[in-house]
């Protein structure tokens, strides 16, 4: 295979359909794509199994995975040259899978593309947008190819090769600040591609973003205090009371740079600082669970 796309599907079932019809007209021979859902998870299951698609691989992940759990978990079932992972809440665009095979991975690591917003979204949808993919807006990421210093893992490509030389990065989960971090220290780059454009749709309840959050932000904050010396540890520490203002603060700013959100910052403002609270109380209770210890 020259290329297996590793979709994480959670939350959203009803979105999964739109997202196949998105991306059926674009089939490439040696390009296979793998929906991938938790297993228990009923409802993205069913919808995953009544999917009929010959290109379309269905793989069960881990009961209880998050997203970057179940691109792990993809990621090991797949053995293509480039390996892109994404979600069903980003509908591709038009041209993407084409992208994917002509995106330059001899320059780089990793090659990640822009994620816009879907025409008519709610303030739901917003707030999660502006929590989660502002930085990646395709204002942000220009009209032509570059060099960048993040990419998001809702819609990456990356060098299986790569990715094989730093396996501790990721095979518990692929949270791609750290699978990044790893690969830079290899000497590794990431870049844009403005062809890869995807639309986010959101699927999520507030409720279940919110649960999203937390737990997301749990591991964040317990994998941080983890790589942390103890002075450093001790600081992270003190300080989690304040990540609400510090990461509120970095999430408004973003919020109001990024020109097409403005008019909808106010119907997202309740549920963007629910979405913040839920990060931020998952991050101060990771960053204050007890260190293990290697054996």
């Amino acid at each position: 295979m020259r290329l297996t796309i590793v979709v994480g599907v959670q939350g959203g079932a009803d979105l999964l359909p739109e997202w196949v019809r998105s991306i059926e007209g674009q089939r490439v021979e040696g390009v296979e794509v793998l929906l991938v859902w938790a297993s228990g998870d009923e409802a993205c299951a069913s919808a995953c199994r009544r999917v009929d698609s010959d290109w379309v691989r269905l793989v069960e992940g881990p009961r209880g995975a998050l997203i970057p759990g179940l691109w792990s978990h993809g990621i090991v079932e797949s053995d293509s040259e480039r390996v892109a992972i994404t979600v069903h809440h980003c509908e591709p665009g038009p041209h993407w899978v084409r992208g994917l095979l002509d995106a330059d991975l001899s320059r780089h690591v990793g090659v990640g593309g822009p994620i816009a917003q879907a025409p008519g979204s709610d303030g739901v949808s917003w707030a999660v947008y502006l929590q989660r993919y502002a930085p990646f807006s395709p204002g942000a990421v220009g009209a032509s190819p570059r060099p960048a210093d993040e990419i998001a893992g809702d819609n990456a490509l990356y060098r299986r090769d790569r990715l094989a030389a730093v396996p501790e990065a990721w095979s518990g989960g692929f949270w791609e600040l750290d699978v990044h971090r790893r690969l830079r220290e290899l000497g590794g780059t990431l870049g844009f591609d403005p062809a890869l454009l995807v639309t986010h749709r959101n699927g999520y309840t507030p409720l279940g973003f919110s649960e999203q959050r937390l737990r997301h932000g749990f591991l964040f904050g317990a994998g941080r205090a983890r790589r942390l010396r103890l002075v450093q540890r001790i600081g992270y520490r003190s300080l989690s009371p304040a990540i609400p203002f510090l990461f509120g603060r970095k999430v408004f700013a973003r919020a109001l740079a990024h020109g097409p959100a403005r008019p909808h910052l106010l119907p997202a403002l309740p549920w963007l600082l629910l979405f913040l609270c839920a990060w931020s109380l998952g991050e101060g209770l990771g960053a204050n669970r007890p260190v293990r210890r290697a054996a």
